[in-house]
Parts: C-alpha cells; structure tokens; sequence
C-alpha cells in the first residue's frame, strides 16, 4: 500500500498539473483501469454471457493478507483532493491568472478506497451519454463480508471489451483537447515536462509489439536452447 496516512492537499495555486504528473493517486484511478480489473476475473474474456465476479481491496493490494490489509487500514484517514477539482483549478488559473487552490477532504482510508471504487462502478453501469460512452457492466451491488466490503458485479465480459475500447478513446481525446486550452492560456502552469502526442505513444508501442517476437526469436536462436527468457524480457515492459 502506497498511500500515507494523510496526503498532501493541493493549496497555492496548484493542481494536477502543478503535481508534475509524479503520482496518481487511487482516487485518479478511471472507470477503464477498474474495467480492465474487472475483465482479469473473467474466465473468458470473449463471452457475451452474463458472468458474475466479485472485486475487493484484495484484488488490488495483493502483497497483503485480508487481515493484514484490515489491520492497516482500521484508524487511517486520508487528506485529498479529487482529480477533477484539481484540474479546475488549474483551468481557473491559466484563463484568468488567479491563484485559486483545490478544496480537499478528509475520510477514513477504506472509505475512501470504497467511495472511490463504487463511483467507478457507476459509472461503468451507467455510462455517459453526453461524452459517448456507453454503459460496460449491467449491474453491482456492495455488500458487507465481515470486516469487508466486496462489490458483486454482473457483466458480459465481450460487451465491456468492445465498449470500454470507447471509454479509453474519449479519455484521450478529451486530455489532449485539455491539455491544448493550457497550452494557449496565457496564464499557462508550470510545464512538468514534454510529452508526445497519445497517437504517436500507440504508434510506438504498435511498432514495439510488432518487433518484438521477431527481436525474441533472434535472441534465443542466439543464445542457444540455454537461454533464460525473463532477461529478455527484463528490457520490454
């Protein structure tokens, strides 16, 4: 577990772009990360039948027993501030030059990780119309397993597959249209560094995945039946 006790809030005018994009918190996770969770449990990714996972904290802390997660999380609290207050912020004070600081909250931790964990469930039931997104899983429900909350889900794992692809295309495209408002603000933040373009990441990330099996087998005939492939690996993802 990752998270302290209690995280810095933003505050003197910055936001998440003020962060220098150095870390994502929990509360920034979207709807498409915990989709892509969600698909992992199911036997088979391809089916349009109705299947049934289950998803806890567990599934997503697993160097840690359940009691050992409970144990650290009983008396935690968190101090944060949402992704999208930050960014408001930060459009505030690049179109007007102000000097306007996410508001932050304090909860306790598993409400905070549970909190955060059902809106993206909501979210993926209900979709958003106006941002064409359709809805990906047909329904959850939270339930109390002893000290535990754990979230039922109902899906058809080959209908998230094909709409969650629709999710991650609007999330890029509304980050880069974004990211080019500050860009042309004239009270700009603090640039946390260049970055390219999404299309050209998939572009080489395409090319990578295209070359490396024929750069693997090249290196094992190499090598010799003795080769181990995790140091191979070891220089790809």
């Amino acid at each position: 577990m990752n998270e302290k006790s209690t995280a810095t809030p933003t505050s003197g005018g910055g936001g998440f772009l003020a962060r220098q994009h150095d870390k994502l918190r929990f509360n920034e996770l979207p709807e498409t990360f915990f989709a892509r969770v969600i698909l992992a449990k199911c036997s088979d990714p391809t089916s349009k039948e109705i299947t049934h996972v289950q998803l806890s904290l567990s599934d997503l802390f697993r160097t840690c027993k359940p009691d050992e997660l409970e144990s650290r999380l009983a008396g935690a609290t968190f101090t944060t501030s949402h992704k999208i207050t930050e960014l408001t912020a930060d459009f505030i004070n690049a179109m007007f030059g102000s000097d306007l600081g996410a508001h932050s909250t304090t909860s306790a931790a598993a409400d905070y990780y549970h909190d955060h964990i059902a809106s993206r469930l909501k979210w993926l039931k209900a979709g958003e119309e106006r941002d064409n997104k359709p809805p990906c899983i047909e329904d959850f429900e939270k339930r109390v397993s002893g000290q535990s909350i754990v979230f039922d889900i109902t899906v058809r794992p080959a209908l998230l597959v094909e709409r969650v692809a629709q999710h991650i295309e609007v999330d890029f495209e509304l980050t880069a249209k974004l990211l080019r408002v500050f860009l042309q603000a004239e009270h700009r933040p603090a640039d946390p560094g260049p970055r390219i373009d999404y299309r050209k990441q998939v572009e080489l990330l395409t090319d990578y995945l295209d070359e490396f099996p024929t750069v693997t087998c090249a290196w094992l005939v190499t090598c010799g039946s003795g080769a181990r492939y995790e140091t191979q690996d070891s220089v790809g993802f």
